[in-house]
């Protein structure tokens, strides 16, 4: 019965924007890029193990506040890198970025959840301003300027 009022309340809280909606985002990018990632070459997967270290320092570097659960992106700056040196498609910055910071986020809920449902203590309970939600567009945006900053400057620097 607590399941049903966990999901119930997820569907009518900040969550739903916190966290549903990103989740739904980065599980169609996954999807549709899947036939892409098929062909995982060397680089892919030493890409793939520097967000799992990423992961594992978003995981350590989680503490509560009274204004709820933080973490150092650390997946964030790393996408960004992986990015810029041709490492991560552009178009899975979002989902890495994500599924980086769910992890932690779902393992700290569990380990806090103390029977009283509430949105402290839910993952993307704080809506719009939660870090699943702002974390992964700012990833992109920094990866995105990034790209189109890089492209210019070795546009000034190449010799004329």
């Amino acid at each position: 019965m607590l399941e049903l009022e966990i999901i119930k309340w997820y569907l009518q809280s900040p969550a739903l924007v916190g966290a549903v909606f990103p989740f739904l985002v980065s599980a169609v990018i996954l999807i549709a890029k899947v036939k892409d990632l098929r062909h995982v070459t060397h680089r892919g997967l030493v890409s793939f193990l520097i967000l799992f270290v990423a992961l594992l320092l978003n995981i350590a570097s989680g503490y509560w506040t009274n204004s709820g659960f933080h973490i150092l992106p650390a997946s964030l700056i790393v996408a960004v890198a992986l990015v810029y040196f041709r490492r991560l498609p552009l178009t899975l910055v979002y989902s890495a970025v994500f599924f980086t910071c769910l992890v932690p986020d779902v393992l700290s809920a569990g380990i806090e959840y103390n029977g009283i449902v509430g949105w402290w203590d839910m993952v993307g309970g704080y809506g719009l301003h939660d870090g699943l939600f702002l974390y992964p567009l700012a990833a992109l945006a920094s990866s995105y300027l990034i790209l189109h900053i890089g492209k210019d400057s070795k546009k000034q620097l190449a010799p004329a």
